[in-house]
């Protein structure tokens, strides 16, 4: 998979790592979901391993910044201040 688009500018490296691990065509190759789970790009994200939930607020706070990050939104940091003025 290439990322020579402007739209893939802005993602990171382990991201494009991961996408390119996930859509592998060669089913022997391709990351399972285990392996894709343990990818660098997750490294900050605790989930639990019985429910796949994401333990704590701050990891979840992590994985929502990279989610967004991935997408280009822009405005998650304005979001994210937001949410902590009123907590």
């Amino acid at each position: 998979m290439e990322f020579d688009l402007p739209c893939w500018k802005g993602h990171s490296n382990l991201c494009k790592d991961l996408l390119n691990k996930l859509l592998n065509k060669d089913p022997k190759i391709r990351i399972t979901l285990d392996s894709a789970l343990n990818h660098a790009w997750f490294k900050d994200v605790d989930f639990n391993d019985k429910t796949g939930m994401i333990n704590k607020k701050n990891a979840s706070t992590i994985f929502k910044q990279k989610k967004l990050n991935m997408t280009g939104n822009s405005d998650f940091k304005s979001a994210q201040k937001e949410r902590e003025a009123t907590t």
